[in-house]
């Protein structure tokens, strides 16, 4: 007969899944409010996969096994071709690498919520990726407005796509 699961255990894994969930949520609100593929579920899902994935590595070959590497680097393999169905390729534009990049540091942060002390810090790496990826996606909106001639504050389209900013 086995013992029974350690409930000090179990709240620690339930409270790792929900912030990684919650972490990619983070990550994938850019993509979901452009309305672009890959978005808020994607993000969640990819970050708690990640930390099944090392918790169950965690349970079977114990703390301390070198073979932990090897499922850290199955998960970045697997989320690469994740993210390359999010690059699409159009008359000579490459698009979606951002969320590619997005959908990889959520698995990112999914992997280190499993493995750190405080899965809280997952919240703040994807806080701050989730700032990156608004923050430099304005300024690189102001620059490709100057670089086609625009040089003010009209802020009323994405130039590259055409698309009216919300």
């Amino acid at each position: 007969m086995e013992p029974p699961p350690d409930q000090l255990a179990i709240h620690d894994v339930l409270w790792r899944f929900m912030v990684a969930a919650i972490a990619g949520a983070i990550l994938g609100l850019p993509a979901e409010i452009k309305g672009r593929p890959g978005g808020i579920r994607t993000h969640a899902l990819v970050s708690l996969g990640s930390v099944v994935f090392c918790i169950a590595a965690l349970a079977v070959v114990g703390p301390t096994s070198e073979n932990l590497l090897r499922v850290i680097q199955g998960i970045a393999s697997a989320v690469g071709f994740i993210g390359g169905a999010a690059v699409l390729r159009g008359d000579r534009i490459v698009q979606g690498i951002n969320t590619a990049a997005s959908i990889w540091i959520s698995a990112a942060v999914g992997i280190a919520i499993s493995f750190i002390s405080s899965p809280i810090l997952g919240i703040l790496a994807a806080l701050v990726a989730t700032a990156i990826n608004w923050g430099f996606m304005e300024l690189e909106l102001k620059l490709e407005h100057r670089r086609q001639g625009g040089g003010g504050e009209s802020g009323t389209t994405d130039a590259p796509a055409g698309r009216t900013r919300r």
